[in-house]
């Protein structure tokens, strides 16, 4: 039982670190491709 709830504590622990990781960056990366797009949309006129 003991092993059992250690394995999933730390599957657990290791998705949240997988999920956090690349989570900022991808973020990051998905504002500043939205920032870009408004630029555009704004020096197009369509906004």
């Amino acid at each position: 039982m003991d092993s059992g709830e250690g394995a999933c504590s730390s599957l657990f622990e290791d998705t949240v670190h997988g999920i956090q990781a690349p989570s900022a960056s991808d973020i990051s990366a998905q504002a500043h491709k939205a920032a870009a797009r408004m630029l555009m949309l704004l020096e197009s006129g369509r906004l």
